[in-house]
């Protein structure tokens, strides 16, 4: 995969209805595990239209394969970069830690787990939502809304270029 390549396809529009659908008849381990490894590859592709081809290696490694290669790392380089709001970082990072719940406790979670229920209670996209909403449908709800967010945002970003190298003569008090 080069460093431009999405790991979803360009076009989404077909697949997006498709993806949620069959989100909503998993169970509630395959849902919760399932869409937050979506809205990390949404954040890988989101960063990838931003790098430049040269800017990815580092050390002889791809950027994204390295330093950007946990959910974790994704939500906080594109903060840092100004592509996701401080409220779409946390809830990331929440859906993020619903799904390792998921992900690492082999038996007895689900949704009405009250420490799921909980994690579920801090997303914040859906105003008044925490208490009032089942957990599963707020958890789906909010991933849906932010997977609209994260594929919308990446057309109005500018691609960086390559910066020039410098040369300076010896002597000279400027660069040429």
């Amino acid at each position: 995969m080069s460093p431009r390549e999405p790991r979803l396809p360009r076009d989404r529009a077909g697949i997006e209805k498709q993806i949620f659908d069959e989100f909503s008849r998993e169970t509630d381990r395959a849902a919760a595990v399932l869409v937050g490894s979506y809205l990390d590859a949404l954040l890988e592709d989101l960063l990838r239209t931003l790098l430049v081809d040269e800017g990815v290696r580092r050390g002889g490694r791809p950027l994204l394969n390295g330093a950007l290669v946990s959910f974790t790392n994704r939500v906080d380089a594109a903060y840092a970069l100004g592509l996701i709001s401080t409220e779409e970082a946390s809830d990331l990072s929440t859906i993020n830690e619903i799904r390792n719940v998921f992900a690492h406790q082999l038996l007895g979670v689900s949704f009405k787990t009250p420490s799921v229920q909980a994690l579920c209670d801090k997303l914040t996209a859906i105003e008044g939502a925490a208490g009032r909403v089942e957990a599963r449908m707020l958890f789906l709800t909010v991933a849906a809304l932010l997977s609209f967010l994260l594929t919308n945002r990446g057309p109005e970003i500018q691609r960086l270029e390559p910066r020039t190298n410098v040369r300076w003569p010896l002597g000279a008090t400027s660069p040429k």
